[in-house]
């Protein structure tokens, strides 16, 4: 069953945790270009070979996160376009559909 943390503190407790539950599974470190609507930015995106999938992750504002997930390992200095899927209460259904990058 999901729960909405509201509280701050608790927020970034649960991120850290979220965090650290993928860092025994990196493999290794990628530099790539992260493309999103408006801008890019130039990131290392954690890769995992045993789950077949690049994980980033960074604080956006005070208490928001952006966390972004694709599947394949990304050649080194790679351009990677994402694409937004936010998860709200607005949007119970998220998501609707997962593209090959997406962001939570």
């Amino acid at each position: 069953m999901l729960k909405v943390v509201k509280n701050e503190p608790a927020i970034r407790r649960h991120q850290r945790h979220f965090v650290r539950g993928f860092k025994p599974l990196i493999s290794e470190v990628v530099p790539v270009e992260l493309g999103y609507p408006g801008a890019s930015i130039r990131v290392k995106v954690a890769w995992s070979e045993r789950l077949g999938i690049w994980f980033f992750s960074r604080k956006i504002a005070d208490h928001r996160y952006w966390n972004a997930f694709g599947v394949g390992r990304p050649e080194g200095g790679s351009h990677i376009s994402i694409t937004w899927r936010r998860c709200s209460m607005a949007s119970a259904a998220w998501p609707a559909r997962l593209s090959q990058h997406a962001t939570l």
